[in-house]
């Protein structure tokens, strides 16, 4: 039988049969009359051979190691934060176990552990960011934020809706090798002020991760950060700046920010950005434009700010534009068959 067949209670409770087995596998007995071979890895030496599993809880530098022996689940408490051990490092914690060694445990907390913001507390923040309630929705993993943008209670943001990111490669767009985040950004928190006042009057110190979480935010909304009152948020949110992004349609990842091509640039209205349905910031929003020309050029508004619906010369500059700037196969396939070009 191969390992995980066996439950760390089964394995702590059974013993080896001397002078059994092979080089390979020790001949266990489990239960009067129940003998099987259990093979010689390094996790059943240690529980085993070297009977390191004797209770469900041990406590060594600090750290606290909780096994759940039926279910071959690790959990790790320091002081009132929990991390569950991933199975590849279950090895790990039983050395540790093995070796009373308080500084593994600690070392192996603090590189499972991730950082997460007090979500009571960001309740009481939100207010200074939301506008509307369709602009921040509370969900059960963070914030999504103008329905499309997660920030999650670490601080990492991802699209909601995307299921494959892409690159610019050589000309092309290519999937990319790895998630990117929605929003790149480069932190400038303040290092010796975390003060912030809250709606009902009081104070607080928000942590690193509170920080970064609340300037997310108000970078994705373009807050400015003067809102109810000045404070180290405030700072957080002028100083920081968005350096790269993946947008959460197109699935396209930028690395600049949002403001590096802009179809404003090319002479376009606001309002004939409004009706688009890709984002005007990236590659997809000039293609859709030029995809739905014809409707474009007849519609009751300006389009360009200085030139007639019809004038070819700006028709030609989108087009030129739009041949530079490459997209997925699947947001052309998404244009023809919405606009069928």
């Amino acid at each position: 039988m191969s390992e995980s067949d066996y439950t760390l209670r089964e394995l702590a409770n059974a013993e080896i049969v001397p002078n059994q087995g092979g080089e390979n596998a020790w001949l266990v007995r489990f239960e009067e009359g129940d003998y099987r071979p259990v093979n010689k890895s390094v996790k059943n030496r240690l529980v085993l051979r070297d009977n390191v599993l004797d209770r469900d809880s041990y406590e060594y530098g600090g750290v606290t190691v909780a096994l759940d022996m039926e279910n071959d689940d690790y959990m790790l408490h320091r002081d009132s934060e929990n991390v569950r051990v991933p199975t590849e490092k279950h090895e790990h914690v039983l050395w540790a176990l093995h070796d009373e060694d308080g500084p593994r445990l600690n070392k192996l907390f603090e590189e499972l552990y991730t950082p997460t913001v007090r979500q009571g507390l960001m309740d009481m923040l939100m207010p200074r960011f939301r506008r509307t309630e369709e602009e921040i929705k509370k969900t059960d993993d963070g914030w999504v934020i103008q329905g499309d943008l997660l920030v999650s209670w670490d601080a990492e943001n991802s699209p909601v809706d995307v299921d494959k990111t892409h690159i610019v490669q050589g000309g092309e767009t290519v999937v990319a090798d790895r998630d990117r985040s929605a929003r790149e950004i480069s932190f400038d928190l303040p290092s010796n002020y975390s003060t912030v006042k809250l709606p009902n009057g009081t104070s607080t110190d928000l942590t690193d991760v509170e920080k970064r979480f609340l300037t997310t935010v108000g970078l994705i909304l373009d807050r400015d950060g003067n809102g109810l009152y000045e404070d180290c948020l405030t700072e957080s949110i002028q100083e920081s700046r968005i350096t790269g992004f993946t947008d959460t349609k197109s699935g396209l990842h930028h690395s600049h920010s949002e403001s590096k091509h802009r179809m404003q640039d090319l002479g376009v209205t606001d309002e004939a950005i409004d009706r688009l349905w890709y984002n005007h910031y990236d590659h997809a929003g000039v293609h859709e434009l030029y995809v739905r020309r014809h409707e474009f050029i007849d519609a009751p508004i300006d389009v360009f700010e200085d030139a007639a619906n019809d004038d070819q010369d700006k028709w030609a500059k989108i087009k030129r534009t739009s041949e530079k700037a490459p997209i997925p196969k699947s947001v052309r396939s998404d244009l023809n068959e919405r606009y069928g070009e």
